[in-house]
């Protein structure tokens, strides 16, 4: 899809036909030149960059600022113009929302963001003629335009290796001269993290209000002999790579688990008081499927494909009066089924499985545009635990 206009707020969705079901797809955004902030002619450049699906975004963020720049700014995407969001301690005004789509600020410190149903948040660099501090004759900050998709604190990993874009990895050589890594996790945590196998050179600089610091790592002479780095640590953190030169830039998300934070099947283990929050199990276990939906189906179908290994109906239909109980998570309102029928597989492996529902109306979420939608995952079968003690 291509325009002339700021597309920020448009919703791509892959929509099943009358023969065949939706498709997983992948969306990129970005331009083949914008310029901000000051309109500058001189100050333009692509933007490219992979966002979140809406099943993954978060609702709690915090951003760090970019190094060396003057400001950054940033967009707050929201699904539901009625989210609330609360930007470092003060929810902003709706009257402020940009397309019924986004807000948009900027300033050049680390920003603790939440809402009370899910958001996306990206981060632009700002261009290097657009900041003050430079003169036509002496640019003492270079940089040009990026954007960066920002993971929400619920989204985080804990081992990642990312590359630094050095001047001669794209012929003909570009003109960064800078390389940074920026790393957000929380504080009591922070001993932990390495970069390159040992501890970051920078320090941590703590976000008040929250129990969270930010890392500026500049990577730049680690670069000239190695242009990959790994960062590291024993809990979750957030990074961005990115780098500046002469009316050039880079940047990009290090890296993320992207988890469906409300994933609509789950495991109940008859042998477990909980459920998994995924769909795996232990072989010869006997199981339930659990369903959590934001609509109420009037016919739910479970297809095992004929599983070998499978004790239990593996086509199996029934048609529910009602769901089992609801719950709220991210702002909406989920309705929980567990389907009534036991299954047990007796030897380890993935096996796939589809569910297909019927509600009375189309859906609005998911992948269907009629009164249907199928639900595909895989449901991983482990080989159960062994005691390590012996009873006298």
């Amino acid at each position: 899809m291509q325009a002339t206009q700021d597309l920020t707020g448009s919703t791509i969705k892959s929509v099943s036909t009358s023969s065949t079901s939706c498709k997983p797809i992948a969306v990129f955004t970005g331009s083949t030149w914008t310029a901000f902030d000051c309109g500058s002619n001189n100050g333009g450049d692509n933007l490219y960059q992979q966002v979140f699906p809406s099943k993954a975004w978060g609702r709690n963020y915090i951003t760090a600022p970019f190094a060396n720049r003057l400001y950054d700014i940033y967009r707050i995407i929201v699904k539901d113009p009625s989210t609330i969001v609360n930007f470092n301690g003060t929810n902003l005004n709706p009257a402020s929302l940009i397309a019924n789509s986004y807000y948009e600020f900027k300033n050049n410190q680390a920003n603790i963001i939440s809402s009370d149903k899910p958001i996306l948040v990206v981060q632009y660099m700002t261009t290097m003629s657009c900041d003050t501090r430079n003169l036509p004759n002496s640019v003492l900050y270079p940089g040009d335009p990026e954007i960066v998709t920002i993971n929400p604190l619920e989204q985080t990993i804990n081992n990642v290796s990312v590359v630094s874009a050095r001047r001669d990895l794209t012929p003909p050589n570009t003109n960064i001269t800078a390389h940074y890594l920026n790393v957000i996790m929380k504080t009591n945590n922070t001993s932990s993290l390495k970069i390159d196998g040992v501890a970051p050179i920078s320090q941590w600089t703590n976000i008040a209000g929250s129990t969270y610091s930010y890392l500026q790592e500049n990577v730049t002479g680690s670069t000239q002999s190695n242009v990959s780095h790994n960062i590291k640590a024993d809990s979750g953190f957030i990074a961005v790579a990115y780098g500046m030169g002469n009316v050039e830039s880079y940047g990009y998300n290090a890296g993320t688990n992207i988890v469906d934070l409300n994933p609509p099947l789950t495991i109940q283990n008859e042998f477990s008081a909980s459920n998994v929050s995924y769909s795996a199990t232990c072989s010869n276990t006997p199981f339930k499927i659990n369903l959590s939906l934001t609509y109420q189906p009037t016919k739910i179908v479970v297809d095992f494909y004929s599983a070998a290994n499978l004790i239990g109906t593996s086509l199996y239909s029934y048609d529910p009066t009602g769901p089992d109980s609801t719950y709220t998570s991210n702002g909406k309102i989920y309705y929980l089924y567990r389907v009534p029928q036991t299954y047990k597989f007796l030897s380890n492996g993935n096996y796939p499985v589809k569910i297909t529902t019927t509600s009375a109306v189309a859906q609005s979420d998911g992948c269907s545009n009629n009164d249907q939608q199928e639900i595909t995952d895989n449901v991983i079968v482990n080989a159960p635990p062994t005691a390590d003690f012996i009873l006298l």
